[in-house]
């Protein structure tokens, strides 16, 4: 075998990966799922400004990723920048005919341009300053301490389904005035949001995802019409008072609940799972996490360089330069934020979990620039608190199962489920 024939051989191989990856559902996919990051590797190596086959670019480095994050010239927007987009050529005159599913989108932030974004991030940027944050830590200490306390009393339970969900659901509930006791609606409903931004959705799945869908926004219809009768202290009131001096829509109310909630409760249980999975994993470094639990901060941080949530895509308004490669108007964009989090140039051995990593914080897992994570305090602060809540249990923990699975999802990088149980001895 020749050179050029042994390159291209890598090539074809390298491909098959990708568009597994790329795929959910897919039969061959799982360890893919469950390793991602061997495959951003060869990606980089190639070349970290990679043109696929299918048409997107993904990008790997970690100062080529940052640099897109914050490059105003690449959009959101949802007319341009969805997975849904990947294969479809730009819209004729800039614009796409909307039907139902890309107008709730086009009501998100995290799918909208100045000024659009700029308006709907202020609408509820008042309620995730970190004063307000401040204000709630007393109630997510409680929200903890009751859950512990029941978990506890038993021989075993599940880190993501028994705590972190309930936690994490719990707080955001409370925080846009959602009743808490419809929390497997949500969990259905979130999970039905996630998929559709996934690409490559069935015809199936997307029609499963859209019937959900349309229960979750007949929700928000009813419990908007509540507030309007009878305002609380909550996102839904406070969206409704500032309604018609900020000119905001019915529909984007709609969407900012939708969109809190998912962002609020999907991403912080996946993260404070996977921490607890991490350091069960490293018996070291969940030792030294138990003796010095002042040290839980910087194993949520090192979680976050770890298992950063799926890229979401970005559309080229302009011809960009990105490297030394000249990315053309039009292109869809893949800023891999996993890839760049375990850039070798930027993180020494970027796949060990180290829980004394120095520059652990520098990972860009909430975004950057205008996109940067609007709910980041609230974010650490139930993550880092509920891990010390379980790293600080007079019981160590154990993992109970060998068949640890993670989610097949492109866009979520989260465990099915993490059961465990409590040790009889104090270190475990």
């Amino acid at each position: 075998m020749n050179e050029t024939t042994a390159v291209t051989r890598d090539d074809d191989l390298l491909e098959a990966d990708i568009e597994r990856w790329m795929a959910p559902g897919h039969p061959e996919r799982a360890e893919l799922i469950a390793d991602p990051y061997p495959l951003f590797d060869r990606i980089r190596e190639r070349n970290p400004v990679y043109r696929t086959r299918q048409g997107p670019w993904i990008v790997t480095r970690f100062d080529d990723v940052a640099e897109i994050l914050r490059d105003h010239r690449w959009s959101r927007d949802a007319e341009h920048a969805r997975f849904a987009h990947l294969h479809e050529p730009p819209p004729e005159n800039g614009h796409r005919e909307q039907g139902a599913l890309e107008a709730m989108f086009g009501t998100w932030m995290l799918y909208a341009d100045p000024p659009e974004h700029t308006r709907l991030r202020r609408l509820v940027n008042r309620s995730f300053t970190p004063r307000a944050i401040a204000d709630r830590e007393e109630r997510v200490a409680q929200i903890i301490q009751d859950l512990i306390e029941d978990l506890r009393a038993r021989d075993r339970f599940d880190v993501r389904h028994d705590f972190a969900n309930v936690l994490t659901a719990t707080v955001m509930c409370e925080l846009i005035g959602m009743p808490m006791e419809r929390f497997e609606e949500f969990a259905g409903w979130s999970g039905a949001l996630i998929r559709l931004q996934e690409p490559d959705v069935t015809g199936e799945e997307a029609r499963r995802a859209r019937a959900s869908l349309e229960e979750c926004i007949d929700f928000f219809e009813q419990l908007i019409a509540q507030r309007r009768r009878a305002p609380t202290d909550d996102v839904i009131s406070h969206l409704l008072e500032t309604e018609r001096e900020e000119r905001v829509t019915h529909e984007e109310i709609i969407g900012m609940c939708m969109m809190l909630h998912v962002a609020g409760h999907e991403t912080t249980s996946n993260r404070i799972t996977n921490a607890t999975y991490y350091l069960l994993q490293h018996p070291d470094q969940h030792r030294l996490v138990r003796r010095e639990p002042d040290r839980t901060t910087d194993a949520i941080e090192e979680t976050l360089r770890m298992s950063s949530t799926g890229p979401l895509p970005r559309y080229a308004t302009e011809d960009i330069t990105v490297g030394d490669t000249v990315i053309p108007t039009g292109a869809i964009v893949i800023p891999s934020q996993g890839a760049a989090n375990r850039d070798p140039d930027r993180f020494a051995e970027p796949h060990r979990f180290d829980v004394s990593r120095e520059n652990a914080s520098e990972h860009i897992a909430f975004g950057a620039g205008l996109h940067y994570c609007l709910g980041v305090h609230l974010a650490r602060l139930e993550a880092t608190s509920a891990l010390r809540a379980l790293m600080t249990s007079p019981r160590a923990l154990e993992a109970t199962g060998d068949d640890i699975r993670w989610r097949d999802s492109f866009v979520v990088r989260g465990l099915e489920a993490l059961p465990v149980s409590w040790s009889n001895a104090g270190e475990g």
